[in-house]
């Protein structure tokens, strides 16, 4: 028989602290910063949906649905240690824009009536009534900020009169619930 002795160095695992679980309006971004022990030499985000930076200690999260992220940081041994956040989508409806007037003139200004905003998902439905009721412009499943299938001015064909219309649009959230918004928009010519 024989006998050796070997030193064995044991090294603490490194450490990673996530920021707290949050909620957030939709169309928000969000800086997400770790702490970590000195020892951390690389990040690395999962998912990376919505991230800026997936392998940065302090990635900005631009999220458009509920999401989840772990952090998982590694020393030079490759020795890991993980935290997770969790962040919480509520609908912002207040960030959507409807103009209340457009000049569809075609000189490239404010030509096509659309709706504008953050945090949508998408319009559901627009429509567009004159004053007696009838529906002159009707379109859906429309991104949001999507002139190309916005309202051009025109009703069957001919360019519509300068008037205030009515309109009704249904909007999906980036949360998934759907409210509606109502107004007059001005054509002017």
């Amino acid at each position: 028989t024989d006998t050796a002795s070997v030193d064995v160095a044991v090294v603490p695992l490194p450490q990673v602290t996530a920021p707290a679980d949050m909620e957030l309006p939709t169309g928000s971004e969000v800086l997400l910063p770790t702490s970590a022990s000195n020892d951390a030499i690389r990040w690395h985000w999962t998912p990376i949906d919505y991230l800026d930076c997936p392998a940065c200690p302090a990635p900005i999260s631009t999220p458009r649905s509920d999401i989840e992220y772990t952090v998982t940081v590694y020393n030079r041994f490759g020795c890991e240690s993980s935290d997770n956040v969790a962040i919480k989508l509520v609908c912002a409806k207040g960030l959507v824009y409807i103009p209340n007037a457009f000049t569809p003139n075609n000189d490239r200004h404010n030509d096509i009536f659309y709706v504008k905003g953050k945090g949508i998902r998408a319009v559901k439905s627009m429509r567009v009534f004159n004053r007696w009721g009838e529906v002159v412009f009707e379109a859906g499943n429309i991104n949001i900020e999507d002139p190309v299938k916005g309202w051009d001015g025109t009703y069957k064909g001919r360019e519509a009169e300068s008037a205030a219309y009515m309109y009704y649009i249904e909007l999906i959230c980036d949360t998934g619930e759907v409210f509606s918004r109502k107004g007059t928009i001005t054509l002017i010519r």
